[in-house]
């Protein structure tokens, strides 16, 4: 390459910056102008609003004051009424909880006596695969109320954790989670004696 061509090549190059550069000191420029207007008219905005609460602050006082004696203690049955409010509120949940909990224990119940019929209709005269595929489902129902009754005792319902067990214990005798909740309704009667 030729020292002229490069000389060129150079000139172009810097003609090319300059007015990139200019174009952005002028952008700077504009920006920093815009922000101090901005600061401006928030700096006014908040002068004239401390000046309107200077102005209006001593009337504020003076309505503070007059406002009769009745007025400022019918607050304190309002809070006496909102604390009772709240307290029923609190026992309507915890009733509507305890509903909650009896009608799933009847889903439950009714589950289970569903399946335990319909073993009994369909054991006799089944194929073996059909009764290996009824005891799977029997021992999954007897399973998953063992597991409830496991939830129960967790959540300090003991009562109700040996009401499953024993429910266990009555509609799947034959069954091995008869057993566990045989030796977990063992464990429930020694505690809730002491």
């Amino acid at each position: 390459m030729s020292d002229e061509r490069l000389t060129n090549l150079l000139k172009d190059a810097d003609r090319y910056y300059e007015p990139r550069r200019a174009a952005a000191d002028l952008e700077q420029r504009v920006t920093h102008a815009v922000r101090r207007a901005r600061r401006i008219e928030v700096g006014v905005g908040l002068a004239a609003a401390a000046a309107l609460l200077l102005a209006v602050y001593p009337t504020l006082r003076v309505v503070r004051t007059a406002i009769p004696p009745k007025q400022t203690a019918r607050a304190e049955p309002l809070a006496a009424n909102e604390a009772s409010l709240r307290a029923e509120i609190a026992s309507l949940r915890q009733e509507a909880e305890m509903h909650r909990g009896v009608a799933l224990r009847i889903l439950a119940n009714r589950a289970l006596r569903a399946s335990s019929a319909h073993l009994k209709r369909t054991a006799n005269g089944q194929s073996s695969s059909t009764a290996r595929q009824i005891e799977r489902q029997v021992d999954r129902a007897a399973e998953l109320v063992v597991k409830r009754a496991a939830r129960l005792m967790q959540a300090s319902e003991t009562c109700d954790a040996a009401a499953e067990l024993r429910r266990v214990i009555k509609l799947f005798p034959e069954s091995p989670w008869a057993e566990v909740a045989r030796r977990r309704l063992g464990r429930i009667k020694p505690e809730s004696s002491t």
